[in-house]
């Protein structure tokens, strides 16, 4: 029909496209070219005619309502302009959009476009961000001035990487770069728009795909029968169990634990540690030990014993602010692993199978501790404290910036130092739903007592987390 050229004026009503975008616009709203042609600037961008011409007439395209917000000089103006009457195609959807910009209207706005200057750094107004949530109609955030964001293209890159995992975080938005002279992230606006308005279903799962779905739930079925025969067995009750003494307050818990002040010592040799490391659990007369708590570990202890049956020791005295249970007589795994024999081994790994199913049948829609929502244990070993999270998709986003910030200083120190660069982290994927999950499931927390039971340990990091993160 025609060929690539910016300026050219084709014979035939049609449609345009850029050939790397994902939907198709009307050439009617491209002011008789084959390219944005902007006052501005005078510069069109470049997109190209499609080999076959589309029905403008039927069907009617879908009517989408924008409200578009922002400060002054931040391109807003300019933005509705582009965007007021366009008619756009997506593939996905396999169906044509038609925006209009409203104007006094804007409470019948089906979309919220909050605008800023991407130059100014920190430019963003949060606060209006924040009245626009408020609304409770969807939003996204658009930094203009794209085109002169960076002194070079990766620079702006990074602006922008910079500012969608911060607004990801802060607000829970998506964020669009565009410029409103090149036309860049336009395509990409129109979409997300197209998007959020209509999603689209979840896309059909492959035969092979659905065989081998059903292939694994049968082999952790069949692995969690296994696991229920070689299983060790629960702790025995033990009739002639002390009943631990009533402790007043901490002075009287600090005179308990002096009468074993080499205990300390005795259990530092067992985990290998260093002469000059300390340890900060005592033992209290005649089977008890005494350790600092964090906010959600007796709480943690005590969900768990409700809700499972995995050994783990009694707490009492929770007026005290020091945690006090039972002691477990025992070797913890960490000394006696090399020593156990291949069967005894496997059915150790069989019983640490089932406590972990069981923990991950545990689930909330709160990220962190039980009692106060935060971060802990050595994943989340942090100088600031973290939390709490509205949700999972929040804490996603969390750790995406994290990644993200992570990754902007050690590109900054291997390009001071002339080394090769790593990669950009990519959106976070994989499970996010949020299981109970010990946190600090090592092989010193992990008790082989006398009587052949496994008892867990030291559940200070213990909390709602995804999956994955009890295997870091």
């Amino acid at each position: 029909m025609c060929k690539k050229s910016l300026l050219s004026v084709p014979q035939q009503d049609g449609w345009w496209r850029d050939p790397t975008a994902r939907g198709i616009l009307d050439r009617t709203a491209l002011n008789g070219t084959i390219g944005y042609h902007f006052p501005a600037s005078g510069q069109p961008h470049t997109w190209s005619c499609t080999t076959r011409p589309f029905d403008m007439s039927t069907p009617s395209p879908r009517e989408l309502s924008l409200a578009i917000v922002g400060e002054g000089a931040t391109g807003k103006s300019m933005l509705a302009a582009h965007l007021h009457e366009m008619i756009y195609f997506s593939r996905p959807h396999r169906s044509k959009f038609r925006f209009s910009v409203v104007g006094e209207e804007r409470q019948s706005a089906e979309m919220w476009i909050v605008v800023f200057d991407s130059t100014v750094w920190n430019g963003c107004p949060h606060d209006l961000v924040q009245e626009v949530k408020s609304q409770e109609t969807p939003c996204c955030i658009v930094g203009t001035k794209l085109d002169v964001l960076g002194a070079t293209r990766v620079d702006a890159d990074l602006r922008s990487h910079d500012y969608a995992s911060q607004f990801r975080y802060f607000h829970g938005v998506e964020y669009i770069p565009v410029s409103n002279v090149t036309g860049e992230g336009l395509e990409s606006l129109m979409q997300h728009i197209v998007d959020v308005a209509y999603p689209l279903p979840p896309p059909r799962r492959s035969l092979t795909e659905i065989l081998q779905s059903a292939a694994s739930a049968l082999l952790c079925q069949f692995l969690d029968v296994v696991a229920s025969c070689c299983r060790l067995p629960q702790p025995r009750p033990r009739k002639d169990m002390p009943v631990p003494p009533y402790i007043k307050d901490d002075d009287e818990l600090r005179n308990l634990s002096c009468t074993r002040p080499d205990w300390s010592q005795i259990l530092l040799d067992r985990l290998g540690a260093r002469p000059e490391d300390q340890i900060s659990v005592s033992f209290i007369p005649p089977c008890f030990v005494a350790k600092p708590a964090t906010t959600s570990e007796r709480a943690s202890m005590e969900f768990v014993r409700r809700n499972t049956n995995i050994a783990i020791p009694r707490t009492y005295c929770d007026h005290l602010s020091k945690l006090v249970a039972d002691h477990v007589e025992g070797r913890m795994l960490y000394e006696c692993w090399n020593d156990l024999g291949f069967f005894m081994q496997f059915r150790v790994a069989c019983t640490l199978r089932l406590y972990v199913k069981q923990l991950r049948s545990l689930t909330s829609d709160r990220v962190g501790g039980l009692v106060n929502g935060e971060l802990g244990g050595p994943v989340f070993n942090f100088k600031e404290e973290y939390g709490p999270f509205r949700s999972g998709e929040h804490f996603r986003h969390f750790c995406e910036r994290l990644a993200f910030l992570d990754w902007q200083r050690l590109n900054r120190h291997k390009l001071e130092t002339n080394q090769a660069v790593p990669p950009m982290p990519s959106s976070a994927g994989g499970e996010w739903n949020l299981v109970f999950t010990h946190g600090d499931l090592n092989a010193t927390n992990i008790m082989l007592d006398d009587d052949g039971a496994l008892w867990l340990i030291d559940w200070g990091a213990a909390g709602f987390y995804p999956p994955f993160v009890g295997a870091l």
